[in-house]
Order: structure tokens, then sequence, then C-alpha cells
């Protein structure tokens, strides 16, 4: 998994994304600690609607820095609670010292759940939750 740092143009960020095939980029400080993420959304949204050319911009214009994260001791379990609490697609896994160390998607949970009937039903719950259409009826 590659990272960026703040101060790394938004190019950068575009072509880690894609390089490495991926819809999010961590943001890490000197120290490898997590201080934010940027989401091909971010890209969009945020380098596109503002007052400024995307390449004057850096990570840390654009990044998301209240991020919610997970620590490999966590359990699936509780990763799906704050998922569905959240409505996060993907969450970052940090060591206790905020190193980050991973990110963990609907989609890693999702294939895991193939074989476990308990997740299946945990993601079930979320997706209902989701759902525009299951709003309707």
């Amino acid at each position: 998994m590659r990272t960026a740092r703040p101060e790394s143009p938004l190019r950068d960020i575009a072509r880690i994304m894609k390089d490495e095939s991926c819809g999010v980029v961590p943001i890490v400080d000197e120290r490898s600690r997590l201080v934010g993420i940027v989401t091909d959304r971010d890209l969009v949204v945020r380098a596109f609607t503002g007052g400024r050319s995307p390449e004057q911009l850096r990570a840390s214009d654009v990044m998301t820095d209240d991020v919610e994260a997970v620590t490999p001791d966590d359990t699936l379990h509780d990763v799906i609670g704050l998922m569905g609490r959240r409505q996060l697609r993907r969450i970052p896994v940090v060591e206790r010292d905020d190193n980050i160390v991973g990110i963990i998607s609907l989609g890693d949970i999702a294939l895991r759940a193939d074989h476990d009937e308990e997740l299946q039903q945990a993601l079930e719950r979320i997706s209902s939750k989701r759902s525009f259409w299951s709003r309707l009826g």
C-alpha cells in the first residue's frame, strides 16, 4: 500500500490511485502516522469545485483529516459495525501509534462473508440501511 504526504501534489495522488488501482490514498506524516485520506471522490468534488486550479492543490487541501480507523486487534464485527454507523466503505487499519498498516474495505469483508453466515447477515443489515430502494417500500 502506497501512501502520500500532506504536501504531495494532487497529480501524485491520482497517479498512485491509477498505478495501484485503488480509490483511496492514506496521507501520513514524516513518522508514517495517519493524518488523513484522499479518496477518488475528494479529488473530483473538492479539487474541481474550489477557486484554485487542481494543479496548485496539495493533498492537505482536499484530504479528509477526521478519519475513522481500526486496529488489527478489532474484530470484523466491530469493523462492520463502525462501517454501518458511519456509512463507510473503507477504513484504515493502524497500529496503536497511528502508523498505518492497511485498509479494509467492504469488498474485503464481502469476500470473507462467502464462508461466514453471521458476516453475511451483518453486511445485509448495513446494505439495507443504505439502500434507497429499501426506503421506498
